[in-house]
């Protein structure tokens, strides 16, 4: 086993899990979701356009989590088309859960965060430890693949429900 390989999965799932965790939270302090409901914004923009801000934050983040790693690492890890797919990918997966487990952050659902977004972030974490070390990569990149349309899909549906509770309930 790599364990520079180990260890930047595991620091990068630790900051990604911070970015996610409070996403939202300037929107609600500032009560921009009430702006958002005035304008006439739908629901399924603001979902996807902080996914899509997530998922960049976290492609950046795993970058800078690289470059610390090949410098302050004892053998480098390799910046290849294969690693920065399984970067994309994970961000891919990760960023429409963790987009919908920020918004029930501000209904006061904490959590949930705990219960869903970490269990689940397991297999996504396992696929990229093992597509790293070059176990199984076709395997391993399916079950991100299913992760991205279960999460992706299901996050977006959800996001609707409590994003109105939100706004009704303030």
């Amino acid at each position: 086993m790599n364990y520079e390989s180990l260890s930047f999965w595991v620091v990068f799932f630790i900051g990604q899990t911070s970015l996610l965790y409070r996403s939202f939270a300037l929107e609600h302090r500032f009560q921009t979701f009430h702006n958002y409901t005035a304008w006439g914004v739908p629901s399924s923009a603001i979902f996807w356009s902080q996914t899509l801000c997530n998922w960049l934050g976290g492609i950046l983040l795993g970058l800078f989590y690289l470059l610390l790693a090949n410098l302050f690492g004892k053998s480098p890890i390799a910046l290849n088309a294969e690693f920065l797919l399984v970067l994309v990918a994970v961000n891919l997966a990760m960023a429409p859960l963790g987009t919908l487990l920020s918004l029930l952050l501000q209904v006061e659902r904490e959590f949930l965060f705990g219960l869903f977004f970490l269990p689940s972030s397991v297999p996504v974490f396992l696929a990229a430890l093992s597509i790293t070390e070059g176990e199984n990569p076709t395997t391993w990149f399916s079950v991100i693949a299913i992760f991205v349309l279960i999460s992706g899909g299901l996050s977006a549906f959800l996001f609707e429900f409590f994003f109105d509770e939100l706004t009704q309930s303030h």
